[in-house]
């Protein structure tokens, strides 16, 4: 069975190798910038896949506990943590791509705060 992480992983050592090969050559080569773009775009697919998940398992367990459960506000402020932290990683994400889209160094200094 084939997942999205095990393909991104893939995507990902293809990417180093291609970009190793390419050493003195722009990052923006074209020999590489499909590795690169099709990287960037798992990563943001794994990274949306894994907070709906994890925001749908929360939710489902709160529903499934009795109603006297004294702090489902409490979770439910977790839910919305998980939900909004996913939403800025993505979007830090996305904001990469573009810039890498674009032929824009821009996106480094992303890079720096994604690696995180």
């Amino acid at each position: 069975k084939g997942r999205i992480s095990d393909v991104t992983v893939v995507c990902g050592i293809k990417t180093i190798v291609a970009n190793a090969l390419s050493a003195g050559r722009s990052v923006f080569d074209p020999s590489i910038l499909s590795w690169i773009t099709s990287t960037f775009v798992l990563n943001i697919a794994t990274q949306l896949t894994a907070t709906a998940l994890i925001t749908i398992r929360i939710y489902s367990a709160l529903n499934m506990a009795d109603s006297k459960f004294k702090t489902r506000s409490h979770y439910m402020s977790l839910v919305w943590l998980i939900v909004e932290s996913g939403a800025i990683y993505t979007s830090a994400a996305l904001v990469q791509l573009i810039t890498y889209l674009l032929k824009m160094n821009a996106g480094v200094i992303l890079e720096f705060i994604l690696a995180q």
